[in-house]
């Protein structure tokens, strides 16, 4: 008995790639620039995959787009408050030091010492 095999057709099909989640730029931007808007990214992050498992690729872009968008946002306001408090420190500090030296304190630290003598208190 002879047996033919027939060659069999098929159609590959190629799944979409995920888009991607943002996740670690999400989570360092939580917890290094400004966590309220880093929260809602870490939140669009997890939608990415949850959209994704259920096949709704439109959606995952949508979500991974949403991420990225918040994360940045997140990362430039964390930016702008340290160059704000980096301006701040360096006006304080040369505020107190023009102070100091327009007061002339130094003159009068440097010309009587403060020192304190020790005394004998007795009760009676």
């Amino acid at each position: 008995m002879l047996t033919v095999q027939q060659p069999v057709v098929g159609v590959a099909v190629q799944q979409p790639r995920a888009p991607d989640d943002y996740m670690g730029l999400a989570i360092f931007t939580t917890l290094c620039c400004f966590w309220p808007v880093g929260i809602f990214a870490i939140l669009k992050a997890r939608d990415v995959h949850k959209r994704t498992w259920q096949g709704d690729t439109s959606g995952a872009s949508e979500a991974s787009r949403a991420a990225r968008r918040l994360s940045f946002i997140a990362l430039a306001i964390g930016i702008v408050g340290l160059v704000i408090s980096v301006i701040f420190t360096v006006v304080s500090i040369a505020t107190i030091q023009v102070a100091i030296n327009s007061t002339g304190y130094e003159d009068v630290i440097k010309e009587q010492p403060y020192t304190v003598e020790p005394s004998i208190v007795t009760w009676s």
